[in-house]
């Protein structure tokens, strides 16, 4: 007797591929794919008014649908980084705040020998953003429209 189920490329009505895909999870039915299409994580082929997808367009879809991890919000050391035995090159906790403290320092230090530098450079003052504070400004004349 052949084989009948569905090959991971056959076209199946909605139902009947949420019935398989999601055996144990009834409530996944033709509606979520439905909604899942609109999302834009589902492909559906409309072939003579019926909607039809395939298994492997819902594997994708799970994958698109899979809930990434957050990173942590504070870590030692870069994301994804394995730190060896015995290795010290590796900076980790107080030692990397530290190293973060003091290139802020050195990042202050040059921020400031560059304002200096400039200020020493400098013949002439900016000219001002702004006029003067006690000249008065020019008037203009309200006219009033009749209604």
């Amino acid at each position: 007797m052949p084989d009948t189920s569905p090959g991971p490329y056959d076209l199946l009505p909605l139902k009947e591929a949420a019935k398989l895909a999601f055996p144990h999870a009834p409530r996944l039915g033709e509606s979520a794919l439905r909604r899942e299409h609109k999302k834009g994580r589902l492909a559906i082929y409309r072939i003579a008014g019926k909607d039809c997808t395939t298994l492997a367009d819902i594997e994708r879809m799970t994958e698109l649908c899979r809930i990434q991890e957050k990173a942590p919000a504070s870590t030692s050391s870069e994301q994804g980084e394995i730190a060896t035995e015995g290795s010290s090159n590796v900076a980790c906790g107080a030692s990397e705040m530290d190293a973060a403290k003091s290139a802020l320092d050195s990042a202050r230090a040059r921020v400031t020998a560059l304002q200096q530098s400039q200020a020493q450079n400098s013949k002439t003052p900016s000219p001002p953003t702004s006029g003067p504070s006690g000249k008065s400004r020019a008037i203009a004349t309200v006219i009033r429209l009749k209604s």
